[in-house]
């Protein structure tokens, strides 16, 4: 009994005296000021950047410093972003951005997720003077992740001429500078145009994302659904559309545009094959009528050497009589 109410004891006063330290820690201290945000909302999928000003023991010019960002509560201790690479962190999609030597602690979070809805606070570490350090936990800043509303944006929207080649161009919705989003086309058009991704290099060092798709429309388009889906992986999607309004030329499309596309390749592949089919047969025929020839004129040859050989024994046997009568008749 003696040695759980010591342990209980031991609890309570651990428990008094973290909060007395946090109580102190939670105070303005002279000279230890920073300027933040208490409240940031970035959209599940998009980023945020969060601009932060300090200054530590009236200074705002420092060397090695050492800046970090660490997610409430104070224990267990666990860091956010920092500029030690020897300290593990994990939120790989928080970056502190500013540089703590000029009093810049801005914090940016790319590809924003459920899980890094949260609280959060900076700390800032003097490399030689260890009484420089300091946390700002008298400022929190509280992050909240929320559902991803904004539309990209689709361009030209206005009428286009039928037969004239158009390229309509996707924007995803915000400018971060993490993982690429996925952006695709769908609709009847889609099948029949070509498509390109490519990105933007903002001045800020963010980015902006685009697709272009590009295609030749026909009066038969007018009225036509084009929609942009634009992923932010782990099922965060959204999407923008427009109607085409096709004027001008009243020609319809090729015979091809209104075809499915299996169906031409069907037709394609059906014919190469025939345009075989014919080639082989053609080949057999011609070798099999050069081989009847080849034998008709192997029997011809074989059928008229004996009646040479007639021939010839029939104008000897003459010779010799017209010779033995003129030999005759001389001698009489």
């Amino acid at each position: 009994m003696m040695q759980n109410s010591g342990f209980d004891i031991w609890v309570s006063l651990s428990i008094v005296l973290a909060l007395l330290l946090k109580s102190f820690l939670c105070q303005d201290v002279p000279g230890y000021s920073i300027d933040v945000k208490s409240t940031v909302n970035v959209q599940e999928g998009l980023c945020v950047t969060i601009p932060c000003q300090f200054n530590a023991s009236s200074k705002n010019v420092f060397k090695n410093s050492r800046g970090s960002w660490l997610k409430n509560p104070l224990l267990p201790v666990t860091f956010v972003a920092t500029n030690v690479k020897s300290r593990h962190v994990i939120k790989e999609n928080f970056h502190l951005t500013g540089n703590p030597d000029y009093g810049d602690c801005t914090l940016t979070i790319n590809n924003a997720k459920r899980e890094d809805d949260g609280t959060y606070y900076f700390r800032h570490e003097d490399s030689k003077n260890w009484t420089l350090s300091y946390s700002f936990q008298n400022a929190m800043v509280r992050v909240n992740v929320i559902e991803l509303s904004d539309k990209p944006e689709i361009s030209p929207v206005g009428r286009i001429v039928a037969g004239e080649e158009v390229t309509v161009n996707c924007t995803s919705p915000g400018r971060c500078s993490g993982k690429s989003p996925l952006i695709t086309w769908e609709g009847n058009i889609e099948k029949y145009g070509t498509t390109q991704t490519y990105v933007e290099r903002n001045d800020d060092g963010t980015m902006t994302y685009h697709a272009s798709l590009t295609f030749i429309p026909w009066i038969e388009d007018d009225q036509s659904l084009l929609t942009c889906m634009v992923s932010f992986g782990s099922n965060v999607t959204t999407s923008g559309n427009i109607t085409l309004h096709v004027v001008g030329q009243t020609i319809s499309c090729p015979v091809c545009r209104s075809m499915d596309s299996s169906l031409i390749t069907g037709m394609v592949v059906g014919n190469v094959i025939i345009l075989i089919l014919i080639i082989l047969g053609s080949y057999c025929f011609l070798k099999k009528h050069a081989e009847k020839k080849l034998l008709g004129s192997r029997n011809g040859t074989q059928n008229s050497e004996p009646k040479d050989d007639r021939t010839e024994s029939t104008y000897q046997d003459l010779t010799g009589q017209q010779d033995n009568t003129y030999y005759n008749i001389r001698i009489q």
